[in-house]
């Protein structure tokens, strides 16, 4: 039985894979914002969702970090009053040497997906929040709320490689899947054969993998 899917994430350990370090460029200086103003709605879901992650160990809160970007709630689609948390990076972005590497092209890959009968379709619970950041990067993506200033463990969304560290995470653990029977755009996956037999073989294949790093499931979408 793999440990694979959750409705939500608890206090699961980070996946097992090597975590993001960041490379500042030369010269490069702490950059500290000044406080932003928050209506009620979101001062409520910043407190809420930050001491949650903090619980979770996912971050902890820093007055002293030199480095402190402002949070940035977004509303999710579907119009319902949900949000989720990203951080505005671009001042600590712009001092970041970027990785080297590229998204892939779907629109080629796509291709590969003709002729076959068999789709699974799966998605990261929290996807970025499950990987782990290095050390001596946390402190230069902290980040500051209506109240206090967080230090991340994990990785944060929206800063510098965020998306490429993920994409190419991704590529590493299901090489042996990758573009035979698997396309990944970040966190979301998608399984596909030519027949029954051999679906439920590249599954069992997918699911190892994902309990080999540690990686979580959604099991809501």
């Amino acid at each position: 039985m793999y440990d694979i899917w959750r409705v939500q994430l608890g206090d699961d350990p980070p996946a097992k894979v090597p975590p993001l370090k960041l490379r500042l460029k030369p010269g490069a200086k702490p950059y500290t914002t000044k406080a932003r103003k928050y209506p009620p709605e979101l001062q409520l879901f910043l407190g809420d969702f930050n001491n949650t992650l903090e619980r979770l160990g996912w971050v902890y809160e820093n007055p002293n970090a030199r480095w402190a970007c402002p949070a940035l709630p977004v509303k999710k689609s579907g119009g319902a009053n949900e949000y989720r948390q990203t951080t505005d990076y671009k001042p600590t972005n712009a001092q970041v040497e970027p990785h080297a590497g590229t998204m892939p092209n779907l629109d080629v890959y796509l291709e590969r997906v003709a002729g076959r009968l068999c789709f699974g379709l799966f998605y990261f619970i929290r996807g970025y929040w499950q990987l782990p950041l290095d050390v001596d990067s946390q402190e230069i993506l902290s980040y500051m709320t209506h109240r206090k200033i967080y230090t991340p463990r994990r990785v944060p969304q929206g800063c510098s490689d965020a998306a490429l560290y993920f994409q190419a995470t991704m590529e590493r653990c299901f090489a042996s899947l990758l573009y035979k029977n698997l396309l990944v755009w970040i966190d979301d996956l998608l399984l596909y054969a030519k027949t029954v037999d051999e679906s439920l073989d590249k599954l069992d294949e997918l699911f190892r993998l994902m309990n080999e790093f540690a990686f979580k499931l959604s099991a809501t979408k």
